[in-house]
This record gives C-alpha cells, structure tokens and sequence, in this order.
C-alpha cells in the first residue's frame, strides 16, 4: 500500500471544499492522530496555520492560495513534498514500540 504523501495532503488543504481534519484522515488513509501530528508539525514549519473549531470539527489552513506555493514553502523549510504525511518513529521509541 503506498502511503500518503505530504503533497496530496497539501492538495486537500487547499479550498473549495473546506474539509476537516477528520474528512482528511479518511480520505488519506491514516488514523486521525497521526495526521493531527503531522499538522502541527506543519504549522511549527511556518506553512499551516490552524486549528480552527467549526461545527463540523477542526480545520487547518495553509497560509497559501495553492498547493504549489505550499508545497514550496515546506520545500524551503526542509520538507520534501513526496515525504509521508505520517511522520517517522523517533529512534528513542522503536526499541518500546517492539516491547
């Protein structure tokens, strides 16, 4: 199964429509945590900001019009746009996550 990349999750980002973090999860394919992971991670990048509570739950916004300029942006800071959205084990929690 090929995992989702942080380009097509920059692509469901960018409106219309607006989807929530939840609606982004299962069209990606991951568990709601890991992505929420990966958003704030995104944010601290500079290139998201958000949440932001709706009545239909959470939504984040990229502080770009496109997908191109966002992926840009993550570009500059270091991240690659076929990187996966669900971010890598650190090494310290490997050796528990066998345990």
């Amino acid at each position: 199964m090929k995992q989702a990349s942080v380009a097509s999750l920059f692509a469901l980002l960018i409106p219309p429509p607006v989807r929530t973090d939840a609606d982004i999860a299962s069209l990606l394919g991951v568990e709601l945590s890991l992505l929420r992971a990966r958003l704030v991670e995104l944010r601290e990048r500079g290139v998201l900001t958000g949440p932001f509570e709706t009545e239909a739950g959470e939504i984040w916004k990229s502080w770009f019009s496109t997908a191109a300029d966002t992926e840009a942006a993550a570009g500059r800071s270091g991240l690659r746009s076929d990187a996966p959205v669900v971010l890598p084990m650190p090494w310290w929690r490997r050796g528990f996550a066998r345990s």
